[in-house]
This record gives C-alpha cells, sequence and structure tokens, in this order.
C-alpha cells in the first residue's frame, strides 16, 4: 500500500512540477533525515554503532545513496511523467529477477527450482503488459491506425446543419475560440479578412452578431449567400437569390487586400538549420520575417551577439539582390563556422535594432489543455519562431478575462484550464523573443508539455541584456 501510494504521488507531483531532478533531490534528502532521526532514536545509549569502515558495508553505502535513492527516483520521475504510475508498477516485480540472478551468481546460493519458474512467469507478464502499453494509439502515433479503425463510413457520419456550424455561443463550440488562441481583441490577430460562405438568408442577419462577440468587425466582413448545388451566387448573380445585392463569392475574394509585407521594419530573420556546403562555406537558412537581408549586409545573430557580413543571398538556387519578408533563403556568412549557430538563432541588421537575448518577459497567456492548476516554478517548452526552449513561468502577475483584458485577480497562486493570465517568464537558455506588436512572428508562441499544447501567447514586453550583460528594458504597452 505505501509503495503504491508513493508511486501514485510521484505521477501527480511530476505532471505539475517539471523538475525531475529537484524531485529526485528532495525524496533523497528527505529520506537521509528520516532515517538518521529514527536512527538516534533506536540507537540511543549504542556504542561504537555509528563507524564507517571500507569493504562491503561503505560500497552498500554509496551503492544506496548513489543509484537507489537518487538516480532510481530520477528514472521513475521522468517514466511517470509519461507513462505514468501503473507503468512504473508494472516493473517492480522485475527486481525479484535480479535479486535471483544476485543470489546466483554474487552470492553464490542455490536458488530453488519455484524461484525460477516464478521469475520466468514474471518475465513473461511484464513482457505483455509492455507490449500492450506500448501499441495503445496515442497522440504521437494516431496517423499510423487504419482510417477504418478510427472514423465510420462517410454515409454513417452525420452531416451538421449550420446552426451546429455556428453556434449561438463560443461557449458551444468544440475547438478552441479565436479568443482563446490569440486573445484578447482581433485586432491583435494576424490573420486575412475572412470570407462567410452561407446559404440561407435567415444566417446572414445571425453571424454578424456572433463574430461581434468574439472581437471581429462585422462591417469589415463581407457575407455572401450561395448555392453550391445551383451556382447561384459564386461567379455570376442568380436571380433564386435576387433579395441580396452585395457582390458574389468571386467578386468578394477579387477584394480581399493583399497583406503588407513589413519590408521597412529591422530585419528579423529566425534559422531553421545551418549547412556547411564545400568551396562555399557556412549557409545558414531561414525565413525572412520582417525586414531585408541582402549581400553585403552585416548582420547580428543573436541571442549571442555574433556579427559577420552576408556574402550572397540565394533562394531556390538562384542569386538574389535582396530577400523579402516570407521569403525562404539560405545566405552565405564570413568567418563564421557551422557550430557558432543553431536552429532558433535570430539574424538582423548590426545597425538597426538588432536582436539580443531576453533575460525576461512579460507574455498574456490562455491554458488550453492541462491536468491541472500552473503554479509559479512551472517549466514547459516554449515553441516561438523556430526556438524551442524550456521556460520558467517565474511569476504569475495577474488573472484576465479572456474577451476584455480585464484584471480579475493580482498575483494568483494558479491558472487552470480555460483560464488566461499574465506571466513573467525567464528562459532557462539563450533566447531571442520580441513583442507581438513590433514583431509578430517573434511574439507569438505555443507552450508544450507532456507531447501536447497546454498553453498559448502573446509576448507583451521583453527585458533584454545588452552585450555586456546588462538588462536592457524593453517595454510596450
Amino acid at each position: 500500500m505505501a509503495s503504491s501510494a508513493y508511486d501514485i504521488l510521484l505521477a501527480k507531483t511530476i505532471i505539475s512540477y517539471a523538475y525531475p531532478l529537484a524531485i529526485a533531490g528532495y525524496i533523497s534528502i528527505m529520506g537521509v533525515v528520516l532515517n538518521l532521526i529514527w536512527a538516534l532514536v533506536e540507537t540511543k545509549g549504542v556504542e561504537r554503532f555509528w563507524p564507517i569502515t571500507v569493504g562491503i558495508t561503505l560500497y552498500s553505502y554509496f551503492y544506496s545513496g548513489l543509484i537507489v535513492s537518487f538516480l532510481c527516483v530520477y528514472q521513475q520521475g521522468r517514466v511517470a511523467r509519461i507513462k505514468g504510475s501503473v507503468f512504473i508498477t508494472a516493473f517492480e516485480p522485475i527486481a525479484v529477477v535480479f535479486v535471483l540472478f544476485a543470489q546466483a551468481f554474487c552470492l553464490k546460493e542455490n536458488p530453488h527450482l519455484g524461484s525460477l519458474v516464478g521469475s520466468a512467469l514474471m518475465l513473461l507478464g511484464l513482457s505483455a503488459f509492455v507490449w500492450g502499453a506500448t501499441n495503445e494509439p496515442t497522440a504521437e502515433n494516431r496517423d499510423e491506425v487504419a482510417p477504418e479503425e478510427v472514423l465510420p463510413p462517410v454515409e454513417e457520419l452525420p452531416l451538421p446543419s449550420v446552426e451546429e456550424d455556428l453556434p449561438p455561443a463560443a461557449e458551444e463550440l468544440p475547438l478552441p475560440s479565436v479568443e482563446e488562441v490569440l486573445p484578447p481583441a482581433a485586432e491583435e490577430l494576424p490573420l486575412p479578412s475572412i470570407e462567410e460562405v452561407l446559404p440561407p438568408p435567415a444566417s446572414i442577419d445571425e453571424v454578424p452578431s456572433y463574430l461581434k462577440k468574439v472581437g471581429y468587425n462585422p462591417d469589415m466582413i463581407p457575407f455572401v449567400p450561395i448555392s453550391g448545388f445551383e451556382g447561384d451566387n459564386l461567379i455570376e448573380r442568380s436571380t433564386n437569390l435576387d433579395w441580396y445585392k452585395g457582390p458574389t463569392l468571386l467578386e468578394a475574394l477579387d477584394q480581399i487586400s493583399e497583406p503588407k509585407r513589413p519590408s521597412d521594419k529591422p530585419l528579423r530573420l529566425p534559422l531553421q538549420d545551418v549547412y556547411k556546403i564545400g568551396g562555399i562555406g557556412t549557409v545558414p537558412v531561414g525565413r525572412v520575417e520582417t525586414g531585408v537581408i541582402k549581400p553585403g549586409l552585416v548582420v547580428t545573430f543573436g541571442p549571442t551577439g555574433l556579427t559577420t557580413e552576408v556574402k550572397s543571398v540565394e533562394m531556390h538556387h538562384e542569386a538574389l539582390q535582396e530577400a523579402l519578408p516570407g521569403d525562404n533563403v539560405g545566405f552565405n556568412v564570413k568567418n563564421v563556422a557551422v557550430k557558432d549557430l543553431k536552429r532558433g538563432f535570430v539574424a538582423s541588421n548590426s545597425k538597426d535594432d538588432p536582436a539580443k537575448e531576453a533575460a525576461n518577459f512579460t507574455s498574456q497567456v490562455i491554458i488550453m489543455n492541462h491536468p491541472g492548476p500552473i503554479g509559479n516554478g512551472y517549466a514547459p517548452v516554449l515553441d516561438c519562431h523556430t526556438s524551442h526552449i524550456a521556460v520558467k513561468f517565474a511569476k504569475i502577475l495577474t488573472k484576465i478575462d479572456r474577451r476584455s483584458g480585464k484584471e480579475l485577480e493580482k498575483e494568483p497562486k494558479f491558472l487552470k484550464n480555460g483560464d488566461a493570465g499574465m506571466i513573467k517568464m525567464i528562459p532557462t537558455k539563450p533566447m531571442v523573443v520580441e513583442t507581438f506588436s513590433e514583431y509578430p512572428p517573434l511574439g507569438r508562441f505555443a507552450v508544450r508539455d507532456m507531447r501536447q499544447t497546454v498553453a498559448v501567447g502573446v509576448i507583451k514586453s521583453v527585458e533584454k541584456k545588452d552585450p555586456t550583460g546588462a538588462l536592457h528594458p524593453f517595454e510596450i504597452s
């Protein structure tokens, strides 16, 4: 019972406290302290009870403390985080098998036939359990399952009505709403215009009020009634819908304005990879997010501050005079080794707001899918542009309304699914991030834990490090 309770508590703790090494250390320290206290009570008045002599006794001390008390607990925590407490418990009978072999080969004792048979049965049972646990469909291997095992035939699937597609309230949606992904206002979303295609006339009056709830301006969005079966209002106007005076679907699509490329902003080019090409040299590759990169430009790579000159820029094996936002390019740099650059680094203009390492940053975060409460000290992985780095939730500053952004609670102890808050984050490794208002591609992120996205957010302010190591506040209201 005590061992089962330990496994369950360990699995629960490791989910909300993402420090396996620290947990292993705490458990080991508490075990030492409690054992010493109990030993002092039991050996009170006994002389020469505490001497340490060289030999098997000393070796057992080191082995128990280093291997059993620390490494085993650490590995248990890692396995519990991924597979859960039941998976750990299944391996406990195998200890009997190891003891049996140690008894036979190390201590030269003859095992009984019953022990050998029991050990063989344990190994068979453990193999069956591990095979079953590792072959269960998960989020990662779901695509490997045959489609007919997951989905029924198309003719058996119920087709939803328009009312089911567009419920009156965002709470009824089975997927995260717009404000859950990038809260709180739609003006912050880097999304193109939306064309709503709705057959029944009644829906034309319902959709604007619905989209207004989630922050869109209905006056900026055309609504086009069509009939796919009859071809009404797709390319040409139809007499079947003579009550509608607006554009056809094709005309509405033609009226969408092309988004402006942020070529007037300082250069930001997150690196996707770095190659060593014979006869050319070091070639970083990535997508230009803002600004312009061209041969002869002196660039600085954040977060290290490495500065060099761009020798050439290519896209699809063709040399470019300059690359604009949206272009996926490779560029050759002078006197830089491949080992000096990594995925997640950001190239920038050395003379125009060069990219710098972030000491900490404040973000507006929505908790989407986490099994428990999230408090100060939580350390998940942050996926921002091409970087994939663990960050620490240093302090939850406020809990806010995810739609209006209004402050609901100051310095809450935790956030749970559906909550939004302002959180101060500290990267565990050098990292470049920017505010969403200045550099949107470098200012939005996903929080990953337990092989799934548990939260999303946007960066509101960044405190940067100067090359000297001093902090440089870069606040955006």
